[in-house]
């Protein structure tokens, strides 16, 4: 049986942003749409064989201001074609949260926590019909 982390890599196989060899199908960012739910924008922030760190993002507006509703960093691993949560943020609710402190230790209990979230995340994308638009 797969690992979180390898179904997550599945889904995002699925949502066509990377392909079944974990070869990025963007450039540095894309937008993902499909009617009536938030635009999901994909970044990567960096990159370091065998990894790269990914940004995603629904954005919504409050008082003029661009809001997460959520962020998640995600770090994929090419060779174990596995993800990796790293931070969560929904500016809406004020929840700002890192799987490794600033001195390198795991917050297990989060990761867990955002492995679940990303694989049920990514299952919502998936099903909602998300489409990449550039």
């Amino acid at each position: 049986m797969k690992s979180l982390g390898q179904q997550i890599f599945d889904n995002l196989v699925k949502i066509g942003l990377i392909d079944e060899d974990a070869n990025r199908r963007f450039e540095d960012h894309v937008k993902l749409k499909s009617g009536g739910f938030m635009d999901l924008t994909v970044e990567l922030l960096s990159e370091k064989e065998p990894f790269y760190k990914l940004s995603m993002t629904h954005y919504g507006e409050q008082n003029g201001d661009l809001m997460a509703d959520p962020d998640m960093e995600i770090m994929v691993d090419t060779e174990k074609k596995q993800v990796c949560p790293l931070t969560f943020r929904n500016d809406y609710v004020g929840v700002n949260q890192r799987v490794y402190d600033y001195e390198g230790n795991k917050n297990t209990a989060l990761h867990i926590d955002l492995l679940e979230f990303l694989k049920q995340w990514t299952e919502n994308i998936i099903m909602q019909g998300f489409k990449l638009t550039e």
